[in-house]
């Protein structure tokens, strides 16, 4: 879990051969294949392993049925291929992963009901199941599975409360839930988790992302210079590189950005984020006015990477249109996301003074100023301009409106107003086509769930 796998690998190897019969031996051998996968994004780590996912189950089901690691070890296992087939585009076989392993758990618990590590596997795939948009809750009947966020989180909580090998793992998985799909702010309880593990890779690359998502890009910066003190013996974690540019564009200071999105590009062996690292070195270009050498990126970045994670999607769109960023309104979303509220406030009265020539660039400079409010916990502020967003957008294919129905039900439920929370985040799920259905939806949907 700290990425020294390499180490992790040479002490598995040096364990006795009766230890090597414990399906825990398995377990982390199948661990360390999955994590490099994810990390690495190289697709040729994926063939050179995944006949090893059949070898380890089938190894398990030797085991006795008295042995409670038997059922959680092929639970387990089935679930870390699954997120490494959904990685690679496998969604119908990483969808009979997930079935098989909520069967398998379910079998484990009612056999061995106190044993604590079961809350790992079960909690996991009630927040996976439960997130699930609800056009597709039909497919779930169908097949008897349930899932519920807040009862994935109150079952990760019990290992969190208890010494065991998974404490780490579920305070992770618990908190990356809390803020990507409650859009809560962790990155306070995540501190005491990132001071406690000073030489984990893995917990300052999830600190800095947490750190990111609250609009704190400067602090997020400082853990991953701190992370790239970590090298030897560590996993090559290039993903950070990408990480270390956007903070970099958030600022204007582009020429950082420019060097560590080429990075990226260079080093990650994957294909997700490809895209839009070549947008956003587009995007580096437009924002300083180097106009030919852009619209040159612009144009590479079309024939570039595939379309796989939300920003390449988004990406892909205003690639396949043609279209051009309003410098200003990219200036003010980046400084907004990253935390330069100083900045940020510069260029709306900037915005204030000007005049934006089409509808779409008219909302887009509320929504903005919306979120900058918002961002400033000025939220009485934010909540008048989120609805002048929905009232201006209502029936156009952007995700301003949405998005705004979206902030517009967590700052209700942060007021206790609960009809107006489930009002507006219900209004999210109702918008289709825009660039991020797939993730207003989830948090949505999570959102009512847990309001519920």
């Amino acid at each position: 879990m700290k990425l020294k796998l390499d180490t992790g690998r040479e002490m598995l190897s040096n364990i006795s051969d009766q230890e090597k019969e414990h399906v825990a031996y398995l377990f982390s051998q199948n661990l360390a294949d999955v994590i490099e996968i994810l990390v690495t994004g190289d697709p040729t780590q994926y063939s050179k392993y995944e006949q090893l996912e059949k070898e380890r189950l089938n190894k398990i089901r030797e085991k006795p049925d008295s042995d409670p690691f038997k059922l959680f070890g092929l639970a387990e296992i089935k679930l870390q291929w699954a997120f490494v087939k959904m990685r690679f585009g496998d969604e119908l076989n990483a969808g009979w992963n997930i079935l098989s392993v909520n069967k398998l758990i379910e079998e484990n618990r009612s056999r061995f009901p106190d044993f604590l590590l079961n809350n790992k596997t079960y909690g996991t795939v009630q927040i996976i199941v439960g997130s699930i948009p609800s056009k597709y809750r039909w497919i779930l009947g169908l097949f008897g599975l349930k899932g519920s966020v807040p009862e994935g989180l109150t079952t990760l909580s019990k290992l969190q409360e208890h010494q065991n090998i998974f404490q780490l793992e579920a305070s992770l998985i618990a908190n990356m839930v809390a803020v990507h799909l409650l859009q809560e702010d962790e990155s306070k309880n995540f501190e005491k988790i990132f001071r406690d593990h000073p030489d984990n890779l893995l917990v300052k690359y999830f600190y800095s992302a947490i750190l990111m998502k609250h609009a704190q890009s400067e602090k997020a910066l400082t853990s991953l210079r701190q992370a790239e003190t970590l090298q030897k013996g560590y996993l090559d974690f290039y993903f950070l590189d990408y990480l270390r540019a956007e903070i970099h564009l958030q600022s204007g200071n582009y020429d950082q950005a420019l060097l560590h999105y080429n990075q990226f590009i260079e080093r990650y062996q994957g294909n997700n984020y490809i895209k839009a690292a070549y947008f956003k070195i587009f995007l580096c270009h437009w924002l300083n006015h180097e106009d030919q050498l852009a619209l040159d990126k612009f144009d590479l970045a079309k024939e570039k990477g595939e379309i796989i994670s939300d920003a390449d999607k988004y990406a892909n769109k205003l690639l396949k249109r043609n279209e051009y960023p309003n410098r200003l309104l990219m200036k003010l979303r980046l400084a907004t996301d990253g935390g330069y509220f100083a900045k940020a406030i510069q260029l709306m009265h900037e915005g204030e003074a000007g005049k934006f020539n089409n509808p779409k660039d008219q909302v887009e400079f509320i929504y903005r100023k919306a979120r900058l409010f918002h961002k400033q916990n000025q939220q009485d502020v934010a909540i008048e301009l989120y609805k002048k967003t929905i009232q201006d957008s209502e029936n156009s294919p952007w995700y301003f409106a949405p998005n705004a129905c979206l902030q517009l039900g967590h700052i209700y439920k942060s007021k206790d107003h609960r009809g107006l929370a489930i009002f507006y985040f219900q209004k999210a799920l109702d918008y289709n086509d825009h660039e991020y259905k797939s993730s207003i939806d989830h948090k949505a949907k999570s959102a009512l769930e847990e309001l519920k």
